[in-house]
C-alpha cells in the first residue's frame, strides 16, 4: 500500500502594509510545488555557489533564491512567478519585505511537504528492513 502523494498546490494568504508608503497588500494566491529530484539537485548546486560552497543556508536565503527565480521568470517548476502576478494585480512593484514574506510563507508550505516525503521514505525503508529480516 503506497502512501498518499504529498499535497502539491498551496494557497498563501497575504495581509501586509508597507511601512514606507502605508499601502496595504492583501489577498491570497495559489502556487504549485512539484520539485523533481533534478530540480532539488539544481537548487542545491546554486545554493552552494551562492553561499560559497556551504550547502547549509537559512530559510530566508532559500526564499530569496526561489523568489529570484520567480522574478526572472526562469521556469522553475516549483514556484509560480508570484511577484509578476502581484505587480499586475497591485499595479506597481512589490516592496522587498513583502516579497520576502511571500517567499517565507511559500517555503514554509514547501518545507511541510519535504518533511512529509522524508517521513514516507523512512517508513518505506523501515518496511523494507522488516521484510528482509
Amino acid at each position: 500500500m503506497s502512501a498518499p502523494a504529498p499535497k502539491s498546490e498551496f494557497t498563501v494568504d497575504i495581509d501586509y502594509t508597507d511601512a514606507d508608503t502605508g499601502k496595504k497588500y492583501e489577498g491570497s494566491f495559489t502556487f504549485k510545488y512539484s520539485l523533481s529530484m533534478a530540480d532539488t539537485a539544481a537548487i542545491g548546486r546554486v545554493r552552494r555557489q551562492i553561499m560559497g560552497g556551504n550547502p547549509i543556508v537559512s530559510m530566508q536565503d532559500e526564499a530569496d533564491y526561489l523568489l529570484a527565480q520567480c522574478q526572472a521568470e526562469i521556469p522553475v517548476r516549483a514556484i509560480a512567478p508570484i511577484p509578476a502576478f502581484w505587480a499586475a494585480k497591485q499595479g506597481d512593484d512589490l516592496p522587498p519585505d513583502l516579497i520576502r514574506e511571500i517567499g517565507t510563507k511559500m517555503l514554509s508550505e514547501v518545507q511541510k511537504v519535504r518533511e512529509q516525503r522524508a517521513a514516507q521514505a523512512e517508513q518505506a525503508r523501515a518496511q523494507m528492513r522488516k521484510a528482509q529480516s
